[in-house]
């Protein structure tokens, strides 16, 4: 080994080039990188494995360039340069199209299994009916979020069908910008061609609201073509600007309307909602509806009422009369003292009262793919479907930590459906209730007595 030297050349990113030279003449006895490089690639001077794979777990994570520059300085390693980190991403997004094909079909034909095995009279070419639940997402709240996302979740399976995000911002179009002048032929012709190419990141004008119905549209007007289903039932949060929307562009033609249903537990939390801040409201004056004796509306009472309202309506669908009732019997069960009982219209039997106990359009597709990807099929059959598509092999370390995190899940799963871990998240959510309802009352109580301060 004295007689031998390496030498570390050619910084690649996180990889280097490796030369054993002999130590008296200099010789080169060998040469290889540290790290392989990028197989089936058209590239002279292909990249390496690991850059490919530090772009794509920091994209994974939500994070981009900068994120990698402040782990490159923590850790004293060189890193890649922005223009090597969105040649990466750029095959990544050309790899990412492959998979997110694979995971939707795979889901289609998942669903419609599921449903010829409910309704036998289904055939594999049937334009099928199916419910879906859709609902929107953004980068960031305040209604200014540049990227937006929206999803159609099979009621049936719970799988995810499709998704479509909804950008504002495109950064060449921002740089292109700064350069030449918008009302230029010159700008009009260059971004016709971007827009032909396919390349812009800008795919949405309007306010960010907006988002949510436009992605919908877009999601009904695809349906039949990409999966030969219509969704014919919308379960949403209540909002029902999209609903109204797909309703006038009669996406599948007159005749065939677009059924809306309320998530009950959507309502239930709107309810719990509500009586918060009646609560809050007259804490204010010198009445009050809350306190501790029996009766009150305490910060206790409020889950069991919005619980109550839940249960109401779902153990009474389709009867609206019998949830009215229902809902009503519960008002008076909170109410009802030993002195006072009022359970008269309270169910009898078995139900009976008495039994109960910043980042960009590229990046985001990526994630977003490899979310939906272990969401529907786990994290082990993510990996396995990017080695289908990708370019670069994942070890058998990457498929070992992806067992350990589906049979994490499957166990949380099951904790969570458990009756024990129920009973904390009630005690857990009342405790929360209770801290906020007392420090408003404190806070009523400060003003009522010392007034507001006056400021010079």
């Amino acid at each position: 080994m004295d007689s031998a030297k390496a030498e570390l050349t050619e910084p690649s990113g996180f990889a280097f080039k490796v030369i054993v030279r002999c130590y008296n003449c200099n010789t080169v006895l060998n040469e290889m990188y540290t790290n392989p490089k990028v197989r089936n690639t058209e590239s002279t001077r292909p990249p390496c494995n690991v850059n490919r794979r530090m772009v794509n777990a920091f994209v994974t994570m939500g994070k981009g360039h900068s994120a990698m520059e402040q782990h490159c300085m923590a850790m004293g390693m060189a890193g890649l340069s922005s223009p090597s980190f969105n040649s990466h991403l750029i095959k990544l997004t050309e790899e990412n199209k492959l998979v997110r094909q694979h995971v939707l079909r795979n889901a289609h034909s998942a669903v419609r299994r599921a449903h010829m095995e409910v309704d036998s009279s289904i055939s594999d070419s049937d334009v099928i009916n199916i419910g879906m639940s859709y609902d929107g997402t953004w980068m960031k709240r305040g209604h200014t979020s540049k990227y937006g996302l929206g999803l159609v979740i099979d009621i049936l399976t719970g799988l995810v069908l499709d998704f479509e995000i909804m950008s504002k911002y495109c950064s060449t179009c921002e740089k292109t910008e700064k350069k030449m002048d918008v009302a230029s032929d010159e700008y009009k012709q260059w971004y016709q061609s971007h827009k032909d190419a396919g390349v812009c990141e800008k795919n949405f004008d309007g306010s960010s609201n907006a988002m949510e119905m436009k992605a919908a549209e877009i999601l009904w007007t695809r349906s039949i073509r990409l999966c030969n289903m219509r969704y014919t039932t919308l379960l949403s949060d209540g909002d029902a600007k999209t609903h109204h929307h797909l309703q006038q562009l009669q996406v599948y033609g007159e005749g065939i309307d677009i059924r809306k249903e309320e998530c009950v537990n959507h309502v239930a939390k709107r309810v719990g909602k509500g009586l918060q801040n009646i609560v809050r409201e007259w804490r204010g004056t010198d009445s009050s509806i809350g306190g501790k004796k029996k009766g009150s509306l305490t910060a206790e009472m409020i889950p069991r009422l919005q619980n109550y309202y839940r249960k109401a309506i779902i153990d009474n669908i389709p009867n609206v009369n019998k949830m009215k009732k229902a809902i009503y019997a519960t008002l008076d069960h909170a109410m009802s003292t030993d002195d006072k009982p009022l359970h008269s219209r309270c169910p009898s039997g078995e139900k009976s009262c008495a039994q109960k106990k910043f980042l960009y359009k590229k990046k985001l597709e990526v994630a977003v793919t490899s979310a939906v990807t272990e969401f529907n099929m786990g994290c082990t059959a993510n990996i396995s479907m990017r080695d289908l598509v990708s370019t670069v092999k994942l070890s058998p370390a990457a498929y070992k930590i992806g067992n350990r995190r589906d049979k994490r899940r499957l166990q949380q799963a099951a904790t969570s459906t458990s009756e024990n871990f129920k009973t904390s998240r009630k005690k857990l959510r009342l405790s929360k209730v209770s801290l906020k309802v007392g420090k408003s009352s404190r806070r009523g109580q400060h003003i009522r007595q010392e007034g507001f301060k006056q400021f010079p």
